[in-house]
């Protein structure tokens, strides 16, 4: 779905209003809720001729830039609806009948129109002269809108769009209530938010990884060291040991062998060896 504008956006969410429960004629819509009574254009459409008039506001048609920019947006409009049309996004049953009507006026307040001999009067106040209808008068015959004489091209699209029944489908619905995002869009940045959310959990377990592992690596190379220290304290206690025994029985060898010595001297001497004191 492409992007709308914000005339175009506007245009949606009038169209959201519509309840595919009860028929409507996009015409009828058009008059009710697009040329409302405080728009600046009225539509006036002469089967008969095969012709389309859109009018303005007097002092909007007297500005040149104002009228092409009133007469741009309408165009859009009928052009929006030929793209929702194709798309499937509204559908338009044709309304055959609609070409027999002489005229058919589109805006909120001509809501009374009556054939008045030379006059059409479109209410109380308002009127168009039949031998020209270029002009809306008011009771004091001073010129309140006039008109634009559109293309035969033009002519076409407004009575193959504007005169049908028009039904809204689910998916333009849901694509104003989701505020104008495509559920293309949707899944695509939900999409985006979930590589994000990977990658910034990511980083976090990265920097817990390059602190605390490096903490208890430290304390894993720490643990062997230790354990060796201790292997080797035991060891020189070990081996203290093994030298004071060692020594120990070589002194206990020495004295015996003295005292043997002493012992084999005396008894030969003839001496008594308890009177001898070490």
């Amino acid at each position: 779905m492409r992007k709308f504008n914000e005339e175009e956006r506007e245009f949606l969410k009038l169209l959201v209003n519509i309840s595919n429960e009860e028929a409507q004629f996009f015409g009828y819509f058009l008059q009710k809720d697009f040329f409302t009574k405080n728009s600046n254009t009225a539509l006036i459409i002469i089967s008969q001729q095969e012709e389309a008039l859109l009018y303005l506001k007097k002092k909007i048609f007297d500005d040149l830039s104002k009228r092409k920019k009133e007469l741009l947006n309408f165009i859009k409009i009928l052009y929006l609806t030929e793209y929702l049309k194709q798309e499937r996004l509204i559908d338009i049953l044709p309304n055959e009948e609609a070409k027999g009507i002489p005229i058919h006026f589109m805006r909120e307040d001509f809501n009374k129109p009556e054939n008045k001999g030379d006059i059409i009067k479109l209410n109380d106040d308002l009127h168009l002269k039949i031998s020209d209808p270029s002009k809306i008068l008011d009771s004091e015959n001073e010129v309140i809108f006039e008109a634009v004489k559109l293309e035969k091209q033009t002519y076409n699209l407004i009575m193959n769009n504007f005169m049908g029944l028009l039904f809204v489908s689910e998916d333009i619905i849901q694509f104003v209530n989701r505020g104008f995002v495509s559920e293309e869009d949707r899944k695509y940045k939900n999409g985006q938010i979930a590589i994000w959310t990977s990658i910034l959990i990511a980083f976090i377990f990265g920097l817990l990884g390059i602190y605390n592992p490096l903490a208890e690596k430290n304390i894993d190379n720490i643990k062997p060291i230790t354990t060796k220290l201790d292997t080797i304290i035991i060891n020189q206690l070990d081996l203290k040991k093994v030298i004071l025994k060692r020594v120990e029985d070589s002194i206990e060898i020495k004295v015996d062998k003295v005292l043997a010595t002493i012992k084999n001297i005396v008894l030969f001497e003839g001496c008594n060896i308890n009177r001898i004191r070490l």
